[in-house]
C-alpha cells in the first residue's frame, strides 16, 4: 500500500497542488488540547468556528484518533492521546464534525 501511494504521488505530481492550511488540518492539532478549559475556549472563538466549518480535509493520526474508534464514544467522553492532549466528544467542541463522522462511519 505504501508503494502504491508513492507511485500515485509520483505520477500525479505535475497536477498536484498543496492545500492551504486553512482547508486541511490534523485532527489532534485542531481539536485536542492540554486541558478541558482550553478545548471549550478554543471551540467558542468565532473565527475558529468559521474556519472549522470551511475545512476540506482532516487527517486522523494515532490509534486513539481513528474515526472508527471515535464514533464508539459516548457523549462527553474524553480521549487522551500519547501527548496528553484531551478530546471531549461532544458537539460543543467538535461542531458538525461529530455528526458527520457518525453518519459516515456508522451509517
Amino acid at each position: 500500500m505504501v508503494a502504491d501511494e508513492r507511485f500515485i504521488s509520483w505520477v500525479a505530481q505535475p497536477r498536484m497542488r498543496a492545500l492551504p492550511k486553512s482547508f486541511a488540518v490534523k485532527f489532534p492539532t485542531e481539536y485536542m488540547l492540554p486541558s478541558r478549559a482550553l478545548c471549550y475556549l478554543k471551540s467558542s472563538l468565532p473565527w475558529v468556528r468559521r474556519r472549522r466549518e470551511k475545512l476540506v480535509a482532516i487527517t486522523f493520526c494515532g490509534l486513539s484518533n481513528k474515526p472508527e474508534t471515535l464514533i464508539e464514544l459516548q457523549e462527553d467522553e474524553e480521549v487522551v492521546d500519547n501527548k496528553n492532549r484531551i478530546l471531549i466528544w461532544n458537539d460543543r467542541i467538535l461542531g458538525n464534525l461529530r455528526r458527520r463522522l457518525v453518519e459516515y462511519y456508522a451509517g
